[in-house]
């Protein structure tokens, strides 16, 4: 009964759809119109990315964008190419607004996690995404309604959710990526996150 939960927060005006980003983003990476999975994020064990890459094999299409580094990425690497999957691992990039305005969904295979924010951030651009079922994972995905929850370490249940979205309709994935922004706003907006802190102190306030 004392404990209250205040999320951290992202800036939904940075993170948000852009037509105009996606199309020059797109094409200044030479991408064609092929569907893009994007992931951000260490390139390190908790975030069980070989399970991501043998799953991304399995789709047998689209192009696989990877931001960050980390002490795996030269293992990441070496499997990718055994892999034969188009994955293109961009570093550590200071554009993450734009890549998530080119990519058309987001994944994440995390094994260990909290509250993820690259996961808001992709909820913000109106990613719809598909993500392992661990920490706070289930409180950003709503699974069905803007991506998909997988068990964690699951590399086939990892392939059909990214399958199953990446078949959807181009106005479905529109819809199930609109949802998640409005969920991003609602719920970890800077001003959301403000007025939970402002109602904790009037209550403290008011109990003083």
């Amino acid at each position: 009964s004392k404990l209250r939960v205040v999320h951290n927060a992202v800036d939904t005006a940075r993170f948000r759809p852009d037509a105009g980003r996606r199309a020059a983003t797109r094409a200044s990476l030479g991408l064609g119109g092929e569907f893009v999975w994007l992931a951000v994020g260490r390139l390190m064990w908790k975030k069980d990315y070989p399970a991501m890459l043998k799953a991304f094999a399995r789709t047998r299409g689209g192009v696989l964008l990877i931001a960050g580094d980390g002490p795996d990425r030269q293992e990441l690497e070496r499997l990718a190419a055994r892999l034969k999957a188009p994955v293109r691992f961009l570093g550590v990039r200071r554009d993450v607004p734009a890549l998530m305005n080119a990519a058309d969904a987001f994944v994440m295979s995390s094994v260990l996690e909290g509250l993820p924010l690259a996961l808001v951030e992709a909820a913000a651009s109106g990613l719809p995404c598909v993500a392992a079922r661990v920490g706070g994972i289930a409180e950003i995905v709503l699974d069905g309604r803007t991506g998909w929850l997988v068990p964690a370490a699951d590399e086939e249940a990892l392939a059909a959710a990214m399958l199953r979205l990446s078949a959807l309709e181009i106005a479905d994935r529109m819809r199930m990526g609109q949802e998640a922004r409005e969920h991003a706003e609602r719920n970890f907006s800077l001003e959301a996150a403000a007025s939970r802190w402002e109602r904790l102190y009037q209550e403290l306030l008011d109990r003083s």
